[in-house]
């Protein structure tokens, strides 16, 4: 429910609200990987480069308790993440 709470605040353009959303999803199930995903998309997005990698680097390093090849592009895509900013400092 609060994800796609906050898809619909960052349609509209309320980064807060999505913010808070995307952080409650992840909370209430943590082992999930698509809140997070979409938490970091948002601070990318957001320019919140600080927030961006610190959650990258606690995506790419959090266990998979179920693998899939979601969370495996997921993964990659925080490692990815992670790259390009260290690239650009």
């Amino acid at each position: 429910l609060y994800l796609y709470s906050g898809n619909n605040y960052r349609i509209l353009n309320n980064f807060n609200k999505a913010q808070i959303d995307y952080t409650l999803a992840s909370n209430i199930a943590p082992s999930r990987f698509i809140p997070k995903y979409h938490l970091l998309n948002l601070y990318k997005e957001n320019g919140k480069v600080k927030q961006a990698k610190i959650l990258a680097k606690a995506i790419a390093d959090y266990p998979v308790k179920v693998p899939s090849d979601q969370v495996d592009e997921i993964k990659l895509y925080a490692r990815q993440v992670l790259k390009s900013y260290s690239e650009s400092e």
